[in-house]
């Protein structure tokens, strides 16, 4: 069993830009956003034992957080990657596009899509810094899904299969499960939250 954590610096420490964790002298290059330690800690023998910890940082847009931990690659995805609302999607084909111009909220931005490895579905995407996923969702054959959500609410997307779960970003509230097959919603809560598809499993070698 794996922790993932991120500490926060003291202003000392925060400004000479250097630390010494277990022995070993860790430093910060120049980089926005607010210095700070990611530790990865495994539990053995009943105790929490730290084996790896990097310099990061906080504060700021693309802050890699514990994310910076070579044992971040080795565990399975966490809640708060599962409910982000940035999502590039996937280019929408040209002979879906005249279809989708009916969905049209306005001029500005545009859809893309979903692969749900089964049919196509397609999003509103508005985009600032980054590409962000709305609550307008359209499937193949036109039809809107009754998401919950507008076309200038953004939402976080995960799909399973044919399945497609459409939910609040960050907190996972209001989910929707649909299947974008035959269009059904499948579950809908106004008081559920952190809702994820479970996780697929990692294999440790």
């Amino acid at each position: 069993m794996f922790a993932l954590s991120v500490e926060e610096l003291d202003e000392t420490t925060a400004k000479a830009g250097k630390t010494t964790i277990d022995g070993a002298d860790i430093t910060w290059g120049a980089s926005e956003g607010i210095p700070a330690l990611a530790h990865a800690r495994r539990f053995e023998g009943g105790i929490w034992k730290r084996f790896e910890t990097k310099p990061t940082t906080t504060g700021w847009d693309y802050a890699l957080m514990e994310r910076a931990l070579d044992a971040s690659a080795t565990v399975g995805p966490i809640s708060t990657t599962l409910l982000e609302g940035r999502n590039g999607g996937a280019p929408v084909a040209a002979d879906a596009q005249k279809m989708l111009d009916a969905h049209r909220p306005n001029g500005e931005d545009g859809f893309a899509a979903v692969d749900t490895s089964t049919v196509p579905v397609y999003f509103w995407q508005v985009s600032g810094e980054f590409a962000y996923s709305t609550g307008l969702i359209v499937t193949a054959d036109g039809t809107e899904l009754d998401t919950g959500f507008s076309s200038g609410e953004i939402v976080a997307l995960q799909n399973r299969g044919p399945f497609l779960l459409v939910t609040a970003p960050a907190i996972g509230a209001f989910p929707r499960v649909f299947d974008v097959k035959t269009k059904k919603t499948l579950f809908a809560s106004e008081t559920a939250r952190g809702a994820i598809f479970w996780p697929k499993p990692t294999v440790q070698r």
